[in-house]
C-alpha cells in the first residue's frame, strides 16, 4: 500500500475540502443533505473552524473552510462519523460510506477564495440540477446572493459573486485546472463541452470527422480550456489518435 502523502499547509489557513462517497447516493434525500450540513456547521463552530461555503450533492460534498489542518481534520472526521452512523441506522446498511480520507487543496491567497467559492456553488449548474446556484437548496449560495451580501451563522461576507444568468460553462474550468483532486469531474466536463459544441453547430458526433474545420475548432477548445491529452481527445471523439496529431500539427502551422 502506498504511503499517504502529507497535506499541503495553506498560508491563509483556508482550504477547499472535497468528500466523495463510495456509492452514487450517500446523500439520497433533502433530509440527508440538510443533516450533513447541520453536522458540518455544528462541528465547525464547536471545533474552532470557520465554514465559508459548501455544496452537498448526491455523491460528493465540497466545503470551503478555514482553520488549522488538525482542526479541519477533526471537523471532517466528526462530521463524517456522525453522518455514517445516521445513514447506516436509517437505511439498514453497513460498511464504508466515504472513499478514503477527505481531499483538500490550499487556497493560497485571499483573492482566490471568491473564484473557488463560485466554482463550488456552480456545481449543481454543471451537473444540470438547476439553472442558477441560488436555486439549489443544499449549498451556501443563497447566503451570498443578496444585494447587501448579508452572511448568516458563521459565514463571512464576500463580494457579490453572482449574476442572474448561468455562468459561461468554460469559465468554470479556470479553477478546475488548478486542482488535481477535482479530476473525478473532468470526464463529465469534457463530455459536456463536446455536447454543447455539437449542439451549437448542429452536428452529430459521427458527422464531426467529415467536417475538419469544426473538428479542428472543437479540439482546439478542448485543449485550450482543459489541457486534455491527445489520447483522451481520441477516445471521446471516437477518432484515430493520428488524426488528432495531424490536426494539431496543422493548427500550429496555421494550415487551417
Amino acid at each position: 500500500m502506498a504511503p499517504r502523502t502529507n497535506r499541503k499547509i495553506s498560508p491563509t489557513d483556508c482550504y477547499h475540502v472535497a468528500v466523495l462517497g463510495c456509492r452514487n447516493d450517500i446523500w439520497q434525500t433533502g433530509e440527508d443533505k440538510d443533516l450533513y450540513i447541520a453536522y458540518l456547521m455544528s462541528n465547525g463552530m464547536a471545533l474552532s473552524g470557520r465554514v465559508h461555503g459548501y455544496c452537498v450533492l448526491n455523491s460528493q460534498a465540497h466545503i470551503i473552510i478555514s482553520g488549522t489542518l488538525t482542526e479541519i481534520s477533526q471537523i471532517m472526521r466528526e462530521t463524517n462519523r456522525a453522518y455514517t452512523q445516521y445513514f447506516q441506522k436509517k437505511y439498514g446498511c453497513h460498511g464504508t460510506l466515504f472513499c478514503g480520507r477527505f481531499k483538500s487543496d490550499i487556497i493560497i491567497t485571499a483573492d482566490m477564495k471568491a473564484p473557488v467559492l463560485t466554482y463550488v456553488h456552480y456545481l449543481p449548474v454543471i451537473y444540470e440540477i438547476c439553472e442558477l446556484p441560488v436555486e439549489y437548496p443544499y449549498s451556501s449560495a443563497k447566503y451570498y446572493d443578496t444585494a447587501e451580501n448579508k452572511a448568516q451563522g458563521c459565514f463571512e461576507k464576500l463580494p457579490n459573486l453572482y449574476v442572474k444568468k448561468p455562468l459561461d460553462f468554460f469559465h468554470l474550468l479556470e479553477y478546475n485546472l488548478l486542482n488535481d483532486f477535482t479530476a473525478f469531474e473532468n470526464n463529465y466536463i469534457y463530455k459536456r463541452i463536446i455536447e454543447r459544441y455539437l449542439q451549437d453547430v448542429n452536428l452529430s458526433l459521427s458527422a464531426l470527422e467529415d467536417d475538419r474545420q469544426r473538428l479542428q475548432e472543437l479540439i482546439s477548445i478542448l485543449r485550450q480550456y482543459t489541457g486534455i491529452s491527445i489520447r483522451k481527445v481520441s477516445e471521446l471523439l471516437h477518432i484515430n489518435r493520428g488524426v488528432v496529431y495531424t490536426i494539431l500539427s496543422q493548427t500550429d502551422k496555421g494550415d487551417y
